[in-house]
């Protein structure tokens, strides 16, 4: 019951925000113990713990829909002591990567699961090969020289072998 009433409530703002975008600059989500993986806390609060494990879906999902609205999920423990609120704060404030991230914070230390939009990085027009020079490519167990070098082969060839 506590669960639908949850996604429906959430379900209502993003629909509101989707019809009107200005109604909201930024939307911080703060959940519970959603992803803890203690299992004293999930015998301690059994199935109850799920309640708001929904709404990482929803936040994930609303970042491709509202993409003009940054939506930042924070997950926390529930017994965060209270040297460690600093860094709950911050990250609701932070200006940089607010929007583009899922964040638990616990007492032992923050993860950070990186959300960011592909269209920035999606696939450019393809390497116009150097007339002269050297193509060095380094790093790695060798395998990546294999592919790499094997790709830069075809490449020249398909550039009329320069």
């Amino acid at each position: 019951k506590q669960q639908d009433a949850v996604t429906k409530m959430f379900l209502w703002i993003l629909k509101s925000l989707g019809d009107d975008g200005t109604r909201c600059k930024r939307l911080c989500v703060l959940t519970c113990d959603t992803m803890s993986q203690e299992t004293e806390i999930h015998e301690e609060c059994g199935i109850g713990i799920i309640t708001g494990c929904q709404l990482f879906g929803m936040c994930n999902t609303a970042r491709q829909e509202l993409p003009m609205i940054p939506i930042q999920y924070i997950d926390t423990e529930w017994a965060l002591r209270t040297e460690n609120t600093k860094y709950l704060v911050a990250e609701m404030f932070r200006l940089a990567s607010f929007g583009h991230n899922n964040v638990r914070i616990l007492n032992k230390g923050r993860y950070v699961q990186r959300k960011i939009h592909s269209k920035p990085y999606e696939l450019k027009p393809d390497m116009i090969l150097p007339e002269t020079g050297v193509i060095a490519i380094s790093g790695g167990n060798g395998a990546l020289g294999l592919v790499m070098g094997g790709w830069l082969l075809r490449k020249a060839k398909e550039q009329g072998g320069k």
